[in-house]
């Protein structure tokens, strides 16, 4: 199962931004951008990449055992992941397995696979343990 693209580089590829404008010419298809793009990059700016496969950590989110303990949402039309705070009780409204998986992998920065082959959007109390740093 294909988790996405993951960029690893030297410690300033995360901490420096550029901007950078170009036009493709007119009618050039789709799937042709990404490679100009690559091409740029290595003409311009003398960047040099590679392929690889690395193993990186990741999670599944999984069925658990037993019965499924979320309400699942009937009502098609109420709005789509969404958190409401219900004094002081984070919850969860309208929420699809593959965005509690999406927003598990932004707040955890390692990729979260939604595994559980469950359809639908679901309503449930979100509880986040955040640790503290001492220091």
């Amino acid at each position: 199962m294909k988790s996405g693209n993951r960029i690893v580089g030297p410690s300033w590829i995360s901490l420096e931004r550029h901007d950078i404008v170009a036009k493709a010419p007119d009618n050039t298809p789709k799937e042709q951008i990404p490679l100009m793009l690559q091409t740029l990059l290595a003409e311009r700016f003398k960047l040099k990449l590679h392929h690889e496969q690395r193993a990186l950590p990741a999670y599944a989110l999984v069925s658990g055992k037993g019965r499924l303990k979320l309400q699942k949402v009937e009502d098609g039309s109420a709005e789509k992941n969404s958190f409401v705070d219900n004094n002081g009780h984070r919850e969860a409204k309208n929420l699809s397995m593959a965005g509690l998986a999406q927003m598990s992998w932004l707040m955890l920065q390692v990729p979260v696979l939604d595994m559980t082959s469950r359809q639908g959007y679901y309503n449930f109390p979100l509880t986040i343990p955040w640790k503290s740093v001492a220091g």
